[in-house]
């Protein structure tokens, strides 16, 4: 059975890269105390076209936001909306990261472009909590002209996360050249140690969640503290 939709409102929209958008939707209290931990996602209906999208604000914000790139679809008729029009929106649906679990322990956050809505959840969360210094946030990219939200991702580094971002094309040299797992395997801690009862949220394709459950023994965690949000 489908979850019920509600009506809301298109309450903004914004460019978070070259291809990346950010859309916010004001929603009543009745849908926002449904999101209760980060990695959960929304369904959107838009006419005959919908699609799920992974929540990219906080718990229990009023306004919800995703962060989403053309490509047919709901995405296109998304982007192709009016700010101030309606949409149909579900509850937060899923199960989400296991985020109450890792409070006060070392997490590490690894996302490629696509996954960094739902990374933004979880650091914005981690900060809100006092955990920031426990976190480590790694973005993988081939093309380093396309990280998206790079002002946010420089302020949880001024908040006192360990920021990192991974690229496999002419990085900058504040980048790390290749794969994120591979940054995993070769630099040290950068807040000197990983507490081994701390886990690894990631969010991207097969091969960067097998290749992160291969790497966490290395760097001191469990293959079983490897978590997707799916």
């Amino acid at each position: 059975m489908s979850a019920p939709l509600l009506p809301v409102q298109l309450s903004s929209r914004d460019a978070v890269s070259r291809d990346l958008f950010k859309l916010g939707f004001d929603v009543p209290e009745s849908i926002s105390e449904t999101f209760a931990t980060p990695g959960q996602y929304v369904e959107i209906v838009i006419g005959e076209d919908k699609g799920f999208f992974a929540l990219a604000s906080v718990p229990g914000a009023e306004r919800w936001e995703v962060i989403l790139r053309g490509g047919g679809g709901a995405a296109d008729s998304l982007l192709a909306r009016k700010v101030g029009s309606s949409v149909s929106i579900s509850p937060a649906l899923g199960a989400g990261f296991p985020y109450a679990n890792f409070s006060r322990k070392t997490l590490v956050i690894a996302v490629t472009e696509l996954g960094i809505g739902a990374a933004r959840s979880v650091m914005n969360q981690r900060i809100i909590d006092g955990d920031a210094k426990r976190t480590e946030f790694l973005l993988g990219t081939r093309d380093p002209s396309t990280v998206p939200i790079v002002n946010e991702i420089d302020q949880w580094g001024r908040a006192g996360a360990a920021v990192l971002v991974c690229v496999l094309d002419t990085p900058a040299k504040s980048h790390f050249r290749g794969f994120v797992q591979d940054a995993l395997r070769t630099l040290p801690p950068p807040n000197g140690t990983r507490t081994p009862d701390g886990a690894i949220f990631v969010v991207g394709r097969t091969e960067l969640v097998d290749g992160l459950r291969a790497v966490a023994p290395e760097i001191g965690l469990s293959a079983e503290h490897v978590y997707t949000n799916y």
